[in-house]
């Protein structure tokens, strides 16, 4: 293999510069070069996230997409037009752009690929390939278009970003791209539309590791373009404006033999900023895997193969009312004791102790959370001053009622650096918002918010108090996001809705409600945290007879039903586990898992997709660990390892024939 002449790009790591290498006609890999040495070993370009590994995209997860990194026949082709390379119009600056970015994230990721104009496209030529990339679809031509469909029929893979739904002379063409999507129809959405968010929903190998919840940014001086889904499926709903819509702009789908992933952007459309660029590279790889079909091991996000996770926390409201208080949770109480339910009270000190004797049915029924001495916000209060209330608040209920509070909820949910730096101090786990953008707990960078421009003598001892924070991942603090369905009542019905609900009362509303909010959670496999508000409740007989019957139905679900501190506990012990896939064959692959925690975690539930293995079964070699199939479609399988201890260990896997010697 003869190298031709590096291309420079105007790139820098570390002020060394960047080379790409050609390593024969459109085969590009990155180097850097070393100029005392005079070689180019590989390296990442600055364009891809330091954090996004090509393996190992997120510590819950692994792929082999390291096989697509074989220089001397790539197996990724990146499509583009001549045509458009030649125009001074947008649409022609919009496709150049959106190839050249899609070129920096491959190099990136040392992926070797080979770039493929239309002049020389051919079954042919794409025969070769595991994944076809098309930046921009709006420049296909109709003939390209048939070749593709043949070739992600016999089981190509397919990503294509940007509009793809140009009405083209050929309308048979236009329904084959449509079909090939797995889309009904496509719109544009211009710059006055509003911001448009695409939102990640969980339940989707595409985006499986972000945040239930998340909403990759758009730019907003550019159109985005959504599909009304058919035969496809939808990644996650778009968000205009913050209203969730009923379209989405990301789409996968499988067509003959082969697998599609569709996005209604381009690269240069989100934004730079590194949270949305790590986000989205991680998208693009888990498109990766989708489309090629790639081995994969996955952590779930809860134990023992449980789906989702399910917790019902009684919330401090803004008027107490001494009687609806105790007639409401009287009611709940009973509830919960019938079905043995664990729920997490966060109580007010002066409230409580109008109630000692719900609040000792309180603990027997789950746990008490921290308030604060009285409804009054913190916020915005001295430091030592919010540690006064917070403190003497936990202090007095730890001792009545012998009870560690490891949860709060600042009151009103206002709270300031200064909170945060209390709650870490009083060794608080986590805090509740009230905000509903995420379905699962999330950690956390509150040291970076600290702001101590306001009081001379912090400013004085600002390094003695970073010291002071906790910087171990087991110490951040985590935010919950409970669901007030108290408040639904009050927002207006979708059509599908007043549909359903014509003639319903408000008591059967609400009930409707409650389950549709927990059926979306579930589905997404995120936490549904059920926050109820004695007072604005005003839980009626008939009401607690719903929930009553909401309760007990959750025992058919695959959902994991705990207090807040369980939950905490063990995200923070999840926290500290990586995998690894390694060495994948037909015939054999190890799986290594890691647990880098102090505790021996019980119930973690894996997620294996291994395509190139005999699916009439496997056979697992665990050495001490004890681990089970817990269930299996095809070549996936769900595996349960029942205690995992403080270390590495590896899982042998191989096909069940080759296993038992047959």
């Amino acid at each position: 293999m003869s190298f031709a002449f590096p291309l420079i790009f105007h790139m820098s790591i570390n002020s060394a510069p960047i080379v790409i290498l050609r390593l024969s006609k459109n085969v590009f890999v990155l180097g850097l070069v070393v100029l005392f040495l005079g070689i180019a070993p590989l390296c990442a370009a600055q364009p891809v996230h330091p954090f996004i590994q090509l393996k190992q995209p997120s510590p819950f997860s692994s792929n082999t997409l390291d096989r697509l990194q074989a220089v001397e026949d790539p197996t990724i082709g990146v499509y583009y037009s001549r045509k458009a390379f030649r125009g001074d119009d947008e649409q022609s600056e919009r496709a150049s752009e959106a190839i050249k970015q899609w070129e920096y994230f491959l190099v990136g990721l040392q992926l070797p690929y080979v770039l493929i104009s239309d002049t020389l496209f051919s079954d042919a030529k794409i025969a070769p390939l595991d994944i076809l990339v098309v930046p921009f679809p709006e420049t296909l031509a109709d003939t390209s278009l048939t070749i593709i469909q043949s070739f992600v029929k016999e089981g190509g893979g397919l990503i294509a970003s940007g509009y793809s739904g140009k009405e083209r002379k050929n309308r048979r063409s236009n329904t084959l791209f449509k079909e090939l999507m797995g889309i009904e129809e496509l719109e544009a959405m211009g710059v006055r539309s509003g911001r448009i968010r695409q939102k990640l929903q969980g339940g989707h190998t595409i985006g499986k590791n972000l945040p239930i919840g998340f909403e990759l940014d758009l730019l907003s001086n550019q159109e985005a373009f959504v599909a009304h889904v058919g035969e496809g499926r939808a990644v996650g709903p778009a968000v205009i404006s913050g209203d969730i819509q009923s379209f989405t702009c990301m789409v996968s789908n499988v067509y003959g033999e082969g697998r599609v992933v569709w996005m209604g952007f381009s690269p240069q459309d989100v934004p730079p900023n590194s949270e949305q660029q790590k986000a989205y590279q991680e998208i693009l790889l888990d498109a990766f895997v989708f489309a090629s079909e790639s081995s994969q091991a996955s952590v779930r996000r809860w134990p023992q193969g449980y789906q989702s996770a399910s917790a019902f926390i009684q919330l401090p409201s803004s008027g107490y009312q001494p009687f609806s208080y105790r007639t409401s949770t009287d009611l709940l109480l009973h509830v919960f004791t019938k079905h043995n339910v664990d729920a997490t009270f966060f109580v007010v000190l002066g409230h409580a102790q109008d109630h000692p004797d719900l609040l000792e049915r309180m603990v027997e029924n789950g746990e008490l959370g921290l308030v604060s001495d009285s409804p009054k916000p913190l916020s915005g209060l001295p430091e030592e001053m919010q540690y006064e209330r917070l403190s003497v608040s936990k202090w007095l209920l730890e001792n009545e009622y012998e009870q560690s509070l490891s949860g709060a909820l600042p009151p009103g949910y206002f709270y300031d650096a200064n909170t945060l730096h209390v709650l870490s101090r009083l060794d608080i786990k986590y805090i509740l918002s009230d905000a509903r953008h995420f379905q699962e707990p999330m950690f956390m960078e509150w040291e970076n918010e600290l702001d101590y421009r306001d009081s001379l003598v912090a400013a004085i001892e600002v390094d003695s108090l970073m010291d002071s924070t906790p910087k171990k991942t087991h110490e951040r603090l985590l935010r919950i996001y409970p669901s007030l369905f108290s408040y639904d009542l009050d927002v207006p019905l979708s059509k599908e809705e007043e549909r359903v609900l014509a003639g319903a009362s408000v008591e059967n509303r609400w009930a409707y409600r409650l389950r549709e909010g927990f059926s979306r959670v579930h589905l997404s496999g995120g936490l549904f945290g059920f926050g109820f508000e004695p007072e604005t409740m005003g839980l009626s007989k008939q009401r607690a007879d719903l929930l009553d019957s909401f309760v007990g139905s959750l025992s058919g679900y695959n959902t994991w039903v705990a207090s807040l501190d369980t939950v905490i506990d063990w995200w923070r012990g999840r926290d500290s586990i990586s995998v690894y896939l390694d060495n994948v064959s037909a015939t054999s692959a190890a799986l290594r898992i890691e647990n880098e925690g102090e505790k021996v975690l019980q119930g973690v539930s894996l997620d294996l997709y291994l395509p190139d293995m005999d699916p009439a079964g496997l056979h697992i070699e665990a050495g001490e660990l004890e681990v089970s199939i817990v269930a299996q479609t095809e070549n996936n399988y769900l595996v349960q390892v029942q205690r995992l201890p403080k270390g590495e260990h590896t899982i042998n896997l191989m096909p069940q024939s080759k296993g038992t010697g047959e």
